[in-house]
């Protein structure tokens, strides 16, 4: 099962992609159960350099499927 990372509204500086304001980043992951998508979205977020940047943590928390 894969996860993915999207951006919009960034642009591009010496190699680097720098957020230029509003939402950025979207993560999705696949999993078979909605807890384990949810931890290997989040997990895949230490891979990103997230100073400065605030996300939710309660994605996921009411779904029902």
């Amino acid at each position: 099962k894969e996860t993915k990372l999207y951006y919009a509204g960034v642009s591009s500086s010496k190699n680097q992609l720098i957020a230029s304001g509003g939402r950025v980043l979207s993560v999705v992951a696949e999993a078979d159960s909605l807890a384990e998508a949810k931890l290997k979205a989040y997990q895949s977020l230490t891979e990103v350099d997230t100073t400065d940047y605030f996300y939710r943590e309660d994605i996921g928390a009411k779904a029902s499927i």
